[in-house]
This record gives C-alpha cells, sequence and structure tokens, in this order.
C-alpha cells in the first residue's frame, strides 16, 4: 500500500530540554520582574518600573528591595527545594517518572 504525496505522517514534536530549559528560565524572570512591580507597600507598577530604570525614590527603593526582592527570592529558592525534594523522593521510591505522556 502506498502513501499519498500529500498525507504527513502521524509524528509529534517534542521540545528538546534546551529549549525546555531556556522556556521556563524566561517565564522565571518574567515571573520575577512581575513580582517586583507588584506587591506590599504603596509604591504601584510605574514607579517601581521607573525606580529599576534609575529613578532616585528613597521609599521605592525601600519597598522594592527590603520587602519585594527578599519575598521573590525566598520564593525562588523555595521552589527550586520543593523540585529537589520531589525528584529525590522519586529516586528513593524507586519510583521513575513515566516515559510517555499518562
Amino acid at each position: 500500500m502506498t502513501v499519498p504525496r500529500f498525507a504527513t505522517p502521524n509524528v509529534t514534536r517534542r521540545a528538546t530540554p534546551r529549549t525546555l530549559m531556556l522556556l521556563l528560565l524566561t517565564a522565571l524572570m518574567a515571573v520575577s520582574v512581575v513580582s517586583l512591580l507588584i506587591g506590599a507597600g504603596s509604591v504601584g507598577p510605574l514607579r517601581a518600573l521607573a525606580m529599576l530604570f534609575g529613578e532616585h525614590d528613597s521609599e521605592a527603593r525601600f519597598v522594592i528591595w527590603e520587602l519585594r526582592a527578599p519575598r521573590t527570592l525566598i520564593g525562588i529558592v523555595v521552589g527550586m527545594a520543593l523540585g529537589a525534594s520531589g525528584a529525590l523522593l522519586q529516586a528513593v521510591a524507586r519510583n521513575p517518572w513515566p516515559s510517555r505522556g499518562c
């Protein structure tokens, strides 16, 4: 049986690990910037953005670097720790990741 020329094979494309890592790092950077712009304190996103681009505002500097940046960094570190602990539990339990979609 011959396959017509215009028929395409049923091939699913998977993202390479490098592409996936780049996408995840880009998403992390975007969420981190948004976390610095929005959050605790009386400094709005536009004022925070102006401070990040060089405007000297002592209140905005305090709110961003003393309140929002530590919260963002702690969130990133906790997320990494949870991911590492999950991977370790998978290894200890000898419960491998599924090789194909569930």
